[in-house]
């Protein structure tokens, strides 16, 4: 396939995703390599894992050793004693920085995928060898950004439909409002492509699809925004995060705009990375499990005005399997931003339930690439050859 990819673009990199689209290549999945100098400022807020091996009961993903930096702050005891699984809660107030990142060695991850490609955030400087699984940190959200609520649930649901409706993923459950890029099989009469866009609710009525249409281009961008903000938060000790999150899916818009179309749209977080985003409502998933994605996945907290970083009790956490011992748990207080490999890292959200009478839900955005929107990517792209 000949193209001419973006100057901002790794033109190594983007090559070598390019040949992931061929018909017999396997699905590649992008982690990104730390620099010496990148290596150095994290190491003590770092969880390094070692021994990568399969459950072959759950067939997932569970490593030998984790060696936890002495900047790594936990909750010495949670207030909420509830949790299914024994785990260490971080404290990223706490925590010098405010943040976490959890690394493993190329080599293991490689040996595990053949068809692993790694990315770096400072292109040219010395590799060491080891690969980022998932970055977490917290800073404080301003009290002008928007404040998600109640009413923002009733209006996202006239206009989106809930795509957990016709799925069964992982026993997950809460409303999901998806926007940008997707693997489809509708027919599209313009392209010959299987890659379409999330729909917004129909109506008969022309005034009230304007409406819609409306409400449903304000909550992207406002889900959007909140995207904005997590990246520049990462950005402060991974730098050109935006440029790493999704490569395949970068490098598959640079070859479509070489006169390639096949459909690929962007969206007002694609400048970020992200070409699709869902804005989750008291999201949860009640199994562990691995993803077979083909970028990090993205999950950020917004403002939401009856939750601080000082609750006494937060009902929503994100945890991830470690060890046969080790579970990390990542509090989801507004503020909070989370980027990890679905890949190799054992994870679920977990929601405590309430025996409250409160009618508060709970926001997060997330945003992803999974298999799904790859494999429609690449036979699309081989069927406009």
């Amino acid at each position: 396939m000949n193209v001419v990819f973006n100057d901002k673009k790794n033109h190594l990199l983007s090559r070598l995703i390019v040949r992931s689209f061929e018909e017999k290549a396997s699905p590649p999945h992008v982690l990104v390599e730390l620099s010496k100098k990148e290596l150095n400022r994290n190491q003590d807020n770092a969880i390094h894992l070692e021994g990568l091996c399969i459950n072959v009961s759950t067939k997932t993903i569970l490593w030998s050793k984790a060696k936890y930096g002495k900047n790594i702050k936990f909750k010495k005891k949670s207030s909420c004693s509830s949790m299914d699984v024994k785990y260490d809660q971080l404290d990223l107030n706490r925590t010098k920085y405010s943040r976490v990142i959890v690394t493993a060695n190329k080599d293991e991850c490689t040996t595990h995928l053949p068809s692993l490609i790694c990315s770096c955030s400072t292109p040219h400087k010395e590799p060491t060898g080891v690969v980022v699984l998932m970055m977490t940190t917290w800073k404080p959200i301003s009290n002008h950004e928007k404040s998600w609520s109640m009413d923002d649930f009733k209006r996202v649901k006239k206009c989106k439909p809930n795509i957990l409706k016709s799925s069964n993923h992982h026993k997950s459950s809460g409303f999901y409002a998806s926007f940008g890029n997707k693997g489809s099989f509708d027919k599209n009469p313009d392209v010959n492509s299987s890659v379409g866009q999330y729909v917004t609710k129909k109506n008969e009525c022309l005034a009230k699809q304007i409406q819609i249409n409306k409400e449903a281009t304000y909550y992207e961008k406002s889900a959007a925004q909140e995207i904005s903000r997590s990246i520049k938060d990462f950005k402060l000790f991974l730098p050109k995060v935006n440029s790493i999150i999704s490569p395949v899916i970068d490098a598959s818009f640079d070859l479509q705009c070489s006169g390639n179309d096949i459909n690929i749209k962007e969206g007002y977080a694609s400048k970020d990375g992200c070409w699709q985003m869902s804005l989750c409502v008291d999201a949860k998933t009640d199994e562990f499990h691995n993803e077979s994605d083909c970028t990090y996945t993205l999950i950020s907290i917004p403002r939401q005005s009856y939750l601080t970083n000082n609750s006494t009790c937060n009902r929503y956490h994100f945890l991830f399997q470690l060890t046969g011992r080790k579970n990390l748990n990542v509090p989801l207080y507004p503020g909070t931003s989370v980027l990890f490999s679905g890949m190799y890292l054992t994870h679920r959200q977990h929601h405590i339930a309430d025996t409250s009478s409160s009618t508060n839900v709970f926001f997060n955005v997330a945003s992803y690439g999974n298999k799904r929107l790859f494999n429609h990517i690449k036979k699309s792209f081989n069927k406009n050859k």
